[in-house]
């Protein structure tokens, strides 16, 4: 894993984009030592308590690298979303809500802030679809409806 932690060497989004990159790339190799063969080996934590050690890093980032590659096995490359917006996606539970948040983002660019009021808000059902709404001066311009009731 030498070099995928280094810092960054780029400005604003781009590195941003390297980081999100690096702690997918992370997490996918830290996957397949724990999971040989699609089934979690006992070892896992200790692994990742010993690599935090190792490398002076907090095993909770180390957990979100994890989780960061198995809620998004394929990264979008499309997107532009920092590493602060993906952590704040770690948090939504299913797939369909996830990627929808993900579409919303960089469709109406919103600030991790944004997102956080979003995905905490949880938006209100209405008409089998779920709504996500804010009120306020950051609210989107249109409703923003969730096909399929959300889950």
């Amino acid at each position: 894993m030498q070099g995928l932690l280094e810092p960054e060497t780029r400005k604003g989004g781009e590195a941003e984009r390297e980081r999100v990159q690096r702690y997918w790339t992370v997490g996918r190799r830290i996957e397949a030592v724990v999971t040989p063969d699609g089934r979690r080996a006992k070892y896992g934590q200790q692994v990742l308590a010993r690599l935090a050690t190792d490398i002076d890093l907090r095993i909770r980032l180390l957990y979100e690298m994890v989780s960061l590659f198995r809620l998004f096995p394929v990264l979008p490359t499309t997107v532009r979303l920092g590493w602060s917006h993906y952590r704040m996606l770690l948090r939504v539970s299913s797939k369909r809500e996830r990627m929808f948040y993900v579409e919303q983002t960089e469709s109406h660019a919103w600030s991790v802030r944004e997102l956080e009021m979003q995905v905490n808000s949880g938006g209100s059902v209405r008409t089998g679809h779920r709504l996500c709404h804010r009120a306020g001066p950051f609210a989107p311009r249109a409703p923003i409806y969730l096909p399929g009731g959300g889950g």
